[in-house]
This record gives structure tokens, sequence and C-alpha cells, in this order.
């Protein structure tokens, strides 16, 4: 394009020289003539390049059109490159999408296969837990035949070849049933010991001819505990007529007569006890009679079987009865004799843990049987190993309704029993233990009943000194209206020594000013002495001081804030009240000086004398 244009404008020039040259002619040759205006020659050269030069800036056709092309060329290129780019993100798009499917299209896969492999584990799991279960069925079925056919077949056969013979056909299918491919037994158990074991039964029965009492039911019980257990009448009778002995007995020595009588079964213990079972055995290891299981299930058919073929009635079935609340058992068996006043073990075979049935009921039954009890002639004020009555339990256990019937039928109000253990100077009387344990109502009842309201422990303490120690308002002020005394003498432990004192010196150091407002209303002395020569104004101080000491500044105003019994406070407004009541109306000048000379060095955890 550059050579180009400077050949035109060299063909300009030339031209624009040759023309200038013969115009230059052209005037020498004419003859001059007169005009207005003539421009000198330097002008009009100045004229016609200055209109060349317009010229060379106009462009001509050809150029416009060359531009024209070029420009539509270089649209067409951006356009071009535009579609490429576009073509190119589409392709990069379905690429992506593409991914996506094949991501999305494993994870299908991925969540079909692992739903498969589960539902696969689940059937395999339960496949192998009903192989295990089948196996378990077998090795049990096998172990009681061998038992059964080394007990009970012929001696004088070759009983040798009989039973390895059976053996081995049926171990082959316990094998297989049991055998996972990694040489152990499923249940646990390697295969070699299931054969041993066999093979043990084997030779035992070959070398001694007979099998001892310990290994007839080591592993599963007789056959007849297991046809017994289930109350399948028929193979009982197959087994009895085939000569297995009714009183056989498996390791923990039941027999098959109390596993019938546990599993409810009339029938077979109605068979057994006919061909003559006994229904006295009984297990090792503290297990019940029959007549006893009978009673504490309420199976009021079985216990009059029992009975009827010489079941002692007096083994303490009736314990039984009445600790589960079996009403016509306990009726049944009064009736047929049973001792109401024998004192049985609660617990364990410990000498001083013995009650009689009445003690039992009132803990653990019904009013319903105990009226049943004391209808049949139970003692009412029976004693057990802690010389405790069965009103005692009554109390304790705040049953009204049964304290009510035991009070109504005589029961002593004022008999002394243990509190918790065997020493002989903890013992109280009822009131004490209704103070102590009980509500108001059962409180009220016995002393409507005539229970003495001033009577002592072997603490000499009245049931007014336990019901202002544990601060029941309630009771407190019940017993004071019902004449109990407000002087009374009591004692208390302080610093690991006995300080005999009146309860109004208990009231103080308790800290409860409602309780000792009670007593000097009914009559407390205000200036009592203790045994260390203190009146209960001189507890209440101390107390105060010795929590003020102890307390700091925002435990007394607000933070941190103490019980109200530990409060200083609380003692200094008790000391207020018994300072009215001894006469003076409010503390001294200099009394009160000294007490706000003190207060900081009490702030500040000191002592006077520091």
């Amino acid at each position: 394009m550059d050579k180009c244009l400077t050949e035109e404008d060299d063909k300009d020039a030339n031209f624009s020289s040759k023309k200038m040259s013969s115009l230059k002619q052209a005037n020498k040759a004419r003859a001059p003539e007169k005009s207005i205006f003539r421009p000198s020659i330097n002008e009009t050269i100045r004229c016609i390049e200055q209109t060349f030069t317009i010229i060379k800036k106009i462009p001509d056709s050809q150029k416009i059109q060359k531009t024209k092309a070029e420009t539509n060329g270089t649209e067409n290129k951006n356009y071009s490159e535009k579609e490429n780019a576009t073509e190119k993100e589409n392709v990069v798009e379905k690429k992506k999408v593409a991914e996506m499917e094949n991501v999305a299209e494993k994870y299908r896969k991925y969540e079909v296969e692992r739903q498969s492999t589960k539902t696969k584990h689940l059937k395999t799991k339960k496949a192998k837990k009903i192989k295990i279960e089948e196996g378990k069925h077998l090795l049990r079925a096998l172990l009681i035949k061998i038992r059964d056919s080394i007990q009970y077949l012929d001696r004088r056969v070759k009983i040798t070849k009989l039973v390895t013979s059976w053996v081995q056909d049926n171990f082959r299918i316990l094998f297989f049933k049991l055998w996972d491919g990694t040489g152990t037994c499923l249940l646990n158990i390697p295969l070699y010991t299931i054969e041993w074991t066999i093979e043990f039964f084997v030779t035992l029965f070959v070398t001694v001819k007979k099998l001892p009492k310990w290994l007839e039911t080591v592993f599963f019980g007789n056959s007849l505990h297991d046809a017994a257990m289930k109350g399948d009448l028929k193979i009982c009778h197959e087994l009895v007529s085939k000569g297995v002995s009714i009183d056989a007995l498996d390791r923990w020595e039941r027999t098959a007569l109390y596993y019938a009588v546990i599993s409810h079964g009339l029938d077979v213990t109605q068979y057994l006890l006919m061909k003559g079972a006994n229904p006295n055995a009984k297990p090792r290891y503290l297990s019940e009679t029959m007549l006893q299981a009978a009673a504490m299930d309420g199976c009021l058919d079985i216990c009059r079987l029992l009975v009827a073929k010489g079941a002692t009635i007096n083994a303490t079935a009736l314990y039984y009865a009445v600790s589960f609340n079996k009403v016509d058992v306990t009726r049944y068996l009064l009736e047929n004799g049973a001792n109401l006043n024998a004192k049985h073990l609660v617990y364990s075979d410990i000498p001083f843990n013995r009650e009689t049935v009445l003690h039992t009921a009132v803990r653990v039954a019904t009013l319903e049987i105990c009226q049943l009890l004391v209808a049949k002639g139970a003692t009412v004020d029976a004693l057990d190993s802690g010389d405790r009555t069965p009103l005692y339990y009554a109390i304790t256990l705040e049953k009204l309704d049964v304290t009510r019937y035991l009070l109504e039928n005589g029961a002593n109000l004022n008999a002394k029993h243990l509190v918790y253990t065997d020493i002989p100077f903890n013992r109280e009387t009822v009131l004490h233990t209704a103070v102590r344990v009980a509500t108001l109502e059962i409180c009220q009842l016995l002393v409507a009943k005539g229970a003495t309201v001033d009577a002592l422990d072997s603490g000499d303490r009245t049931p007014l000194y336990y019901a202002i120690t544990l601060e029941k308002l309630d009771v407190t002020r019940y017993l004071l209206e019902t004449g109990a005394n407000p002087n009374a003498n009591c004692a208390y432990v302080f610093r690991h020594s006995i300080v005999k004192c009146r309860l109004l010196h208990v009231a103080a150091r308790q800290g409860n000013l409602d309780i000792c407002q009670l007593l000097v209303s009914k009559g407390a002395d205000v200036n009592c002495l203790n045994s260390n020569e203190e009146t209960p104004l001189m507890i209440v101080l101390k107390n105060y001081l010795s929590l003020r000491r102890q307390c700091t500044f925002w435990q007394i105003f607000g933070k941190n804030p103490v019980s109200s019994r530990n409060h200083p406070q609380n003692h200094l407004a008790i000391a207020e009240y018994l300072l009215k009541n001894i006469g003076v109306s409010e503390l001294k000048k200099d009394v009160e000086d000294k007490y706000k000379k003190y207060l900081y060095l009490i702030f500040q955890n000191k002592s006077f004398e520091d």
C-alpha cells in the first residue's frame, strides 16, 4: 500500500511540474493584456500547491473501496472469532454436562450395589442366625440322645457299636450345619470339643458302665425335665413308662416336678404326683420348694394338689404368698393350718434377720391380707429379731390405713423397739418413730389412741425433742397443744461431749425463731441452765459470733447467701426476742457502741483480741 501511494505521488508531482512549465511558455508567447488584477507567479504557484494538497487529502474511490473491504474483513473476522468462541464454550458446557451425567450414573450404580450388598449382608446374617439356632437344637438333641441311649438301653447289648454308628451319622449332619469353613463352629466352640464330648460319653459308659449322678444331666437336664417344663404330658408318660426316674435331679438338684410347677403345668404336676414324685424335694442354692413356688405364682390348684400329696405347709410357703399379694393362696394356706407366728428369714441365713408373716404383710402387702392374718389369729405385737412390732413398719412406711387397723386391734403404742441395730440403748417408742419419719396425721392418730406424749427413749429424749431438731413446726405445735412438756430435759452432743440441757437450748442452738417463740409462749424457762451453766441467750450469742466470724460480708448481705439456719441475723433475732422476754427491752448503749467498734474487725475475719 505504501509503495503504491508513493508512485502516485511522484506522478502527480511530474504532472504538476510539466503543467507549470507549459503555462510559463504560454504566458511568454501571449501578448500582455490589461487587467484589473493580475496575481504574481509565486502566488499562483502557492495557490496551485494548496489545491494539490487539498486534493491529496481527499481519498479517491479505489482507496475508499479498499478501506471498506478492509473494514468488512475485520468485522467478518471478529464475527467468526466470536462464533468460534461460542462454539468452544458450548462444547465445554456439553463436556461438563456429560461428566456430571457420568458421575450421577456412577453414584446410582454405587447406591444400587450398596443396597444389594446390604440386603445380602442381612440375608446372610439372618441365615447364619438360623443356622446357629438349628445347630444348637441339633447339638442338644444329639447330647440328650447319647445320654438317654447310654442310660436307658439294655446294658447287655453291645451298646458301643449302636451309639457310635448313630453318632457318626448325626455328627455328619451336625458338621455340615455348624461348619463355616474357618475350622471353628458357628457357636464359637471348636468342633473337636464337640467330638471329644461325644467320645467322652461313649468311653465313660464303656469303662465305668454307669454315669455319675452329676453327669446325668450335665448339659440340659433330663429329657423328663424338658418335657415337664414344656408341659408335654404325652412325652412325660412315654419316658416314665420306659423307666425314667421321676425324682432324677439336674445340676441344681431340681426334679421334674419342680419344672412342672414353675411352668404352671397342672396336668403334668398331677401325673407326676400320681406316679410318686416327692412334693417336698428342695433344690440347692436357696431355691424355693415346690409349694413355695406355687404360692409365689398364685397357682391355687397346684397348691391344693401339693398339699393333698403331703407337701409341708409350714415350710414358709405362707411368706411367699403374702410377699406377692396372693390373697386366695394365703386364705387357702391359713385354712389348712399354716403357722401364722413362725419367724422366717427375710433375705439370708443371718440369724437376727427374722420376722413373722404379719411383719411381711405390713411391709409389702395390702390391708386385705393384713386383715386376713389378724382375723386368723396373728399376734399384733409380735417382735422380729430387732424387737420391732408390725406397727413400727406401718408407721415408717407411712401406711395410715394399716396403722389405724393395727391400733384398732390392740397394738401396743408404748412398746420400745430398736431403731437401727441391736445396740441395747438404741430404743424408742412408735411416737418417736412417727415424729422422726412419718406425717402429722399419723402422729395425731397415735396420740388420739393414747400414746404417751412425753415418753422417753433410751437417750432420755421426748418426741418433742425430735420435732425440734428436725424443725417440724406443725408437729411441734401439735405436741405442745396436746400437753408436751416444754421444759423437758434432754441431751445433745457438742464437741465430743454430751451436754444435758432443756428443749429451749436445743431450739436456740438450731437457730429457729418460730420454734423458740412457740416454746416460750407455752411456758419454757428463758433463764434455764444446761450442764455447762449456759442460758439459751448465751448459746445464741455464741453461735451468732462464731457464724459472723465464719461468714463473709457478701454472704451476710446478699451475694452468695447462706442458709437461714446458719445466718447470723437469724441468731441475732432470737437473741433480741429472748432479751425482750427476760425483761430488757433493748441493748444498752455501751454494749451497742462496743458492737459498732468490733463490727469492722468481725468483717475483716479477726478476733476481738487482735
